[in-house]
Parts: C-alpha cells; sequence; structure tokens
C-alpha cells in the first residue's frame, strides 16, 4: 500500500544491498515472529505498531542534532494534544460509538449501527440503482485502507475483510482492553489521512501539513484558538 511505498518498506530488498556495497552496516533491524508470520499468511496485513512520523536526523559526535527532516512535519504526538472539539468533530462524522468507555474490550474495527446501513443501502441499490450508499467503514478501518490497500483503496469485498482483520487485530496488540488504542486511532488519523497533493508542496497527508500547504495556517497557532479556553475565538 501507499504507506509501505512511501517509507521503502516495499523496497528494502533492492536498496540494502546497496548500502552493503557502500561499507554500511544494518545494527538493528526488525524480525517477523511465527505468529506474524501466521497472520500475513492468512491474508492480513503485518500488524506491527506503526510509525506516524518518519524521516533523517543527522547526529554529530556528541548526539547533538546537525539535521533533521521528518514527514509529515506538523503532527499531534499524543491523543492529549488534540483539542476535544477537533475529536468530537472527527467521530461524528466518521465514527460517533468509537470513544464509548461502556464497552472497554470494543474491537474499534466494526460499528455496527454504521455497517448495518451501508449494507441495508446496498441491498436497496440493488434494486434502485440510484441510491446513495454511505461508507460503513471506521476510523481503524480507513487507516488500514489508505495505508495498506494497493493505491489505498478499497475495489472488492476481499479488500473490505482483508482491512476490518486486519485492523482487529492491530487494535488488541495491547491486550485486551481497547480504549488507549481507539484514542490512538484518532491520533493516526489525523496526522496520516490523505489529502490530495499541492503544488510546491507534494503529497499532503495529516491534518497539520494539510492546514499549512492548502490555507498557509500554522498548525500550533490553530490547536491553540481550538484548546477548551480559546473555543470563543474559533467561532
Amino acid at each position: 500500500g501507499p504507506y509501505d511505498e512511501r517509507l521503502g518498506y516495499s523496497r528494502q530488498p533492492h536498496f540494502l544491498p546497496h548500502f552493503y556495497e557502500q561499507g554500511f552496516e544494518v545494527t538493528g533491524q526488525a524480525r517477523m515472529s511465527p505468529r506474524m508470520q501466521w497472520l500475513i499468511k492468512q491474508g492480513l496485513f503485518a500488524p506491527y505498531r506503526e510509525k506516524i512520523q518518519a524521516g533523517l536526523n543527522i547526529d554529530d559526535a556528541r548526539g547533538y542534532s546537525l539535521y533533521q527532516a521528518t514527514y509529515p512535519t506538523r503532527i499531534y504526538a499524543t491523543f492529549d494534544e488534540v483539542p476535544p472539539l477537533v475529536v468530537d468533530t472527527l467521530l461524528f462524522i466518521e465514527n460517533r460509538e468509537l470513544l464509548e468507555r461502556e464497552h472497554p474490550k470494543k474491537n474499534p474495527a466494526v460499528e455496527w449501527t454504521r455497517l448495518a446501513r451501508a449494507v441495508m443501502d446496498k441491498a436497496i441499490q440493488f434494486f434502485i440503482p440510484g441510491h446513495d450508499v454511505p461508507g460503513g467503514s471506521t476510523l481503524a478501518t480507513q487507516i488500514e485502507k489508505f495505508r495498506h490497500s494497493p493505491d489505498g483503496r478499497t475495489m472488492t469485498v476481499r479488500d473490505k475483510l482483508q482491512q476490518m482483520g486486519s485492523a482487529s487485530v492491530r487494535a488488541y496488540l495491547g491486550g485486551e482492553q481497547t480504549f488507549a488504542a481507539r484514542q490512538e486511532i484518532v491520533v493516526s488519523y489525523l496526522n496520516t489521512v490523505p489529502l490530495a497533493a499541492v503544488a510546491g508542496f507534494g503529497e499532503v497527508n495529516g491534518m497539520g501539513d494539510g492546514l499549512w500547504a492548502w490555507y498557509g495556517l500554522d498548525f500550533a497557532k490553530i490547536n491553540r484558538l481550538l484548546a477548551p479556553s480559546g473555543w470563543h475565538l474559533a467561532q
């Protein structure tokens, strides 16, 4: 998918030999566990804790930074940094039940009321071709789609099931209690959602870079305006 290509994961077998030829050494590298290999063979995306931000850091011998370039550049580092108004707006539009505390073991890959509505509308569309069918995807499955599905798209029912299964496994990496994982889904979506491309900037991913690239707005300033004590400024 686009995420795997953008971060270079899909091209490791190609460029690692070139590093060795230039005298570089790999001092540390991730290894797949037998269980991860089994899940991949079942058709799921590799379940690991994904990076929100990647880039290049060059430090001197003392550990001081000489050069730093990260992408996306402007992100929320934690859930607590996201203004509540931003969280509430996103969930109202996309995934209203995601952060419910009544179900601490909730699977964030499925929102049954939303999915049932989408299935019903799809059935109606079979008889009424012009009938509109809203999306039934949760934020968790959308992330799997735009990161790992070919071209970031859902083309078949199998693609959708693959996204839902992968999102389910990823949500329980930290255990059966999923509230923290659901908060992380909100952060990941805001930081990495694709927002097309802008001339002179290139591909845009994430709300922070999107505000800068599309509108020239300062991400930190916008968040200060949207913070609880400054809601009146944002209205």
